[in-house]
């Protein structure tokens, strides 16, 4: 079994554009996943996570996903997502019995983010005044990545990494 905790502490003003790149949770592994995110008032995050359930033709292993935001000390946003529970994997309402999973979140006081919905498996979804939450579920990580990116632009005025 793998862990992976990831905690930043963000000062007011401070701008964290973050994506730890693709995690490929390959069969027979197992993986725990923990973002723990503290802001303060005037802090602005950009994450990014692409989660992909195995290899090509292969069956996928076992992840959990734990995101815990908060800003001045209260909760901004909560989510667990089981991967590796074998009941609610076969349940097509965690992933569409896709396997891939791109997702996003912004929280930045500066923005008015709004709900977009694109498809049934890729949702911008405005959580606070100025929070937002993007999931898409897809079975191809490029194509994946692709909508989560144009998700981010059309639902928070911009998109998700800045132009250089």
């Amino acid at each position: 079994m793998a862990a992976l905790s990831i905690r930043a502490d963000l000062a007011d003003g401070a701008d964290l554009i973050a994506d730890p790149g693709a995690l490929i949770v390959c069969q027979g592994s197992r993986v725990n996943v923990r973002l723990e995110l503290a802001l303060g008032a005037g802090a602005a995050v950009r994450w990014r996570e692409l989660i992909v359930l195995g290899r090509t033709a292969e069956q996928p292993g076992q992840a959990t996903l734990r995101w815990d935001v908060t800003r001045l000390g209260r909760p901004v946003f909560r989510q667990f997502v089981d991967l590796a529970d074998p009941a609610l994997m076969a349940w097509a309402g965690l992933t569409a019995r896709r396997r891939v999973l791109a997702c996003a979140l912004i929280a930045d006081p500066a923005s008015t983010p709004r709900t977009v919905a694109a498809s049934p498996t890729a949702v911008a979804q405005r959580v606070d005044d100025h929070t937002l939450l993007v999931t898409v579920l897809d079975d191809d990580a490029a194509r994946a990545a692709l909508c989560l990116e144009d998700l981010c632009a059309r639902a928070s005025g911009g998109p998700l990494t800045p132009s250089v």
